[in-house]
């Protein structure tokens, strides 16, 4: 229960670090349940112009992200042990992105990759190389940088991919389509009545949802698909020992009791 309550409270911190600057977030309405957490589709590029022009918004990033592995060295994929493994579009707007660039410089054009410093280390990359990430058909980019999640080389064993935005909707969106924009506000409106006010300006096929909602929906999807699952299967471990603790103790006391009645018979007879 300690560790499923330690595991609940990282996952928490690290969504609500991911999501801190952002005041509200843009997405498609509609949403499938599957394996992966909640799918949705793509929305219309074209709706970040009517997003920024809401009162109380200050800057709108559109992203675009899509399932995708790096290659190492050794020519062995990284990941796919359970932490995701995604390529995003490069936000170029520090308080919308929690990664940070440590070495090297952030994807510019079509052609140029960043991962976490984590994904470097264990694929024996470095800054100048050439790699293949696969999306699933093989991409060779070259590698400019390496960043890390603040101040923690990844993001919760999370593997990262940075692109160019243009490299990245030819890869994972149709044209003319993001997956979603990321919205910050100036200050003037909580994001309560930021979401509200963008919500009105959106067509019924969009809808928007504050940081902290989107944090909350993130983490019970990792607790639904991973930490639930990881609780339920330590607790059966306890409930096996507590079984096997109270059967070798009422075996113990069963032995003892019946050496003493022995002894005991014994010293009468005596």
């Amino acid at each position: 229960l300690t560790l499923g309550d330690t595991l609940d409270a990282s996952i928490s911190r690290v969504f609500d670090q991911a999501n801190a600057g952002t005041s509200v977030v843009v997405r498609n309405a509609a949403s499938i349940a599957s394996d992966d957490g909640r799918q949705r589709g793509p929305i219309d590029a074209s709706l970040a112009e009517t997003v920024r022009r809401v009162p109380g918004v200050a800057a709108v990033a559109p992203e675009v992200h899509g399932t995708a592995q790096v290659v190492g060295a050794d020519g062995d994929a990284l990941g796919g042990q359970g932490a995701p493994t995604q390529a995003h579009s490069w936000i170029a707007d520090p308080q919308l992105n929690p990664y940070r660039v440590t070495t090297g410089r952030a994807p510019a054009r079509p052609g140029e990759v960043v991962v976490d410093r984590t994904v470097a280390t264990d694929g024996k990359l470095h800054v100048g190389d050439t790699v293949t990430v696969r999306t699933p058909d093989p991409v060779r980019l070259r590698l400019v940088g390496l960043v890390s999640f603040g101040a923690d080389p990844d993001m919760g064993g999370s593997i990262y991919i940075g692109l160019a935005h243009r490299q990245a909707q030819e890869l994972f969106a149709p044209a003319g389509k993001v997956t979603e924009l990321r919205v910050r506000g100036d200050g003037t409106r909580s994001d309560a009545e930021l979401k509200a006010a963008v919500d009105r300006a959106l067509p019924r096929s969009a809808q928007a949802v504050t940081g902290a909602e989107l944090s909350a929906e993130q983490q019970a999807d990792v607790q639904g698909a991973f930490a639930n699952f990881l609780k339920a299967f330590l607790l059966a471990f306890a409930g096996v020992a507590v079984v096997v603790a109270t059967f070798s103790i009422a075996n113990t006391f069963a032995i003892v009791s019946a050496q003493r009645s022995r002894e005991s018979a014994l010293l009468r007879a005596i």
